[in-house]
């Protein structure tokens, strides 16, 4: 009896010890080297992301100098192209009004001077202006023979009248066969005329049209040419504040890999001090050991699953710790608060630990001082 009391006597010593963890290591200092590196790309990350800014700002600026320039001169291009548009119509209203009447005769007319009507006209026309000349030469002779008393009817003078007469059949001839020629080009003439006044008012239009078309033109163009420089300066200012973000992020990267070589290192002292304070005894005290000589707060351990749930409430886990692969068996401390809060303690780290012989007290149904 006195040697099992003697081995409970120990027993309860080692679990006092490792209860209030009086070996319980201290967090590791930070790693020099990544810490500096970390600071000088969170201070290159603040600074590119100031940049960014000042850059966000004097592109606004500029850009609403931009606006307000491209406005004006994308109005006044806009007042040019609605200018020639109105001008073209009234070009346009004109030449229905007023020229086309006079188009459509002419070319009537040019039509016409083409028919063989018109040419027969043109060339009666002729034929009659040369036998009135002739009437009258003939008149004259018959006139002057007789003032000096001569024969109309004699021969010579009929000769002569015959000579005249077969002048004008070739006089006549001659002035047809022109008055037709004439008229055949005086009709193409008129042809190519009235088709030239044609395209010519047609043009003056379409130039117009074709001034305010390339005017409103010019006005997108210089709007688009506005947007593509804002976009450029966004794109600038995204292409800094990129660097920023990265720098921050390589930041993050060397805490968080200062923060995991703490943790680790802390971990294998913790273990350590496990060992160290290792103890054995029953299925229910050898389990509450190994999860307060490893620290039983929750917020250190992952990967925990339920194993079983004593009839206090009390659950027990299974679980590993985070800075290790191995598997260990224990309560939480959370949860061992709520029902035993003297059972709990907190460390210098502000995590929770066990004092299993409060919590071996309490689970033989003791009183605690």
């Amino acid at each position: 009896m006195r040697l099992i009391r003697h081995w409970e006597a120990r027993q309860d010593s080692r679990l006092h010890r490792a209860c209030f963890c009086s070996d319980a290591p201290s967090m590791p200092d930070s790693n020099p080297g990544i810490i500096a590196s970390a600071q000088a790309s969170e201070k290159l990350g603040m600074e590119q992301i100031k940049l960014a800014r000042e850059q966000t700002v004097v592109q606004n600026e500029r850009q609403a100098r931009m606006d307000e320039l491209v406005g004006k001169i994308a109005g006044q291009q806009t007042q040019i192209a609605a200018e020639n548009q109105a001008l073209a119509k009234q070009q346009l209203d004109y030449y229905d009004t007023t020229f086309k009447p006079v188009e459509r005769k002419l070319v009537s007319d040019a039509m016409n001077f083409n028919t063989e009507q018109e040419q027969a006209r043109l060339a009666a026309e002729a034929g009659s202006a040369v036998a009135g000349s002739y009437d009258a030469t003939k008149e004259g002779l018959r006139s002057e023979m007789l003032a000096r008393g001569g024969n109309v009817a004699d021969g010579k003078f009929l000769d002569t009248m015959s000579k005249v007469g077969l002048s004008q059949a070739a006089d006549t001839a001659k002035a047809v066969t022109a008055a037709r020629v004439q008229g055949r080009e005086l009709g193409a003439a008129k042809l190519q005329d009235a088709a030239s006044l044609g395209r010519n008012l047609s043009s003056n239009a379409a130039t117009s049209y074709g001034i305010a078309t390339s005017a409103g033109n010019s006005a997108v163009g210089n709007t688009g040419a506005a947007n593509q420089n804002y976009n450029a300066g966004l794109s600038a200012v995204n292409g800094t504040a990129s660097l920023g973000v990265n720098a921050l992020n390589s930041a993050t990267n060397a805490y968080n890999i200062d923060n995991s070589n703490k943790m680790q290192a802390w971990g294998a002292a913790a273990n350590q001090a496990a060992q160290n304070n290792a103890n054995t005894g029953s299925a229910l005290g050898t389990a509450a050991s190994l999860a307060l000589i490893a620290w039983c707060d929750a917020r250190l351990k992952r990967d925990v699953s339920l194993l079983s749930e004593l009839p206090n409430g009390l659950r027990l886990y299974a679980f590993r710790y985070l800075w290790s692969d191995d598997w260990h068996t224990g309560f939480l401390a959370q949860e061992v608060q709520a029902i035993y809060p003297a059972a709990v303690k907190e460390d210098d780290s502000g995590f929770l630990r066990l004092d299993l012989g409060i919590l071996a007290t309490c689970l033989q149904g003791g009183e605690v001082a």
